[in-house]
């Protein structure tokens, strides 16, 4: 009976561990990602924009262009503060 319980107790910490280790691994994230949408002064959007984000303290930088929707996500950076610059033709150059 003893070892049947011991059998039991095995089993239900694999099980246990199973589905705990995912979580784990990703509690441990340590990236962010940063998205938007790029529009004009009267909302429409702006396809073909480069978007160039630049991390304030070590001044990695990463250029992007926004799609048909205006849309542009810089994915797996390192956490910290950015600058998020915006420039295409006919249009002002802004940084946030």
């Amino acid at each position: 009976m003893r070892q049947h319980r011991n059998i039991t107790w095995r089993l239900l910490f694999v099980i246990v561990a199973t589905i705990a280790w995912p979580v784990a691994i990703y509690a441990q994230t340590v990236t962010g990602t940063l998205q938007g949408t790029v529009t004009d002064t009267t909302g429409a959007v702006v396809p073909g924009v480069a978007v160039m984000v630049r991390n304030v303290e070590t001044g990695q930088e990463r250029t992007l262009t926004t799609n048909s929707e205006g849309y542009y996500s810089a994915s797996f950076l390192p956490l910290g503060r950015y600058t998020v610059t915006a420039s295409g033709q006919n249009f002002s150059t802004v940084k946030q």
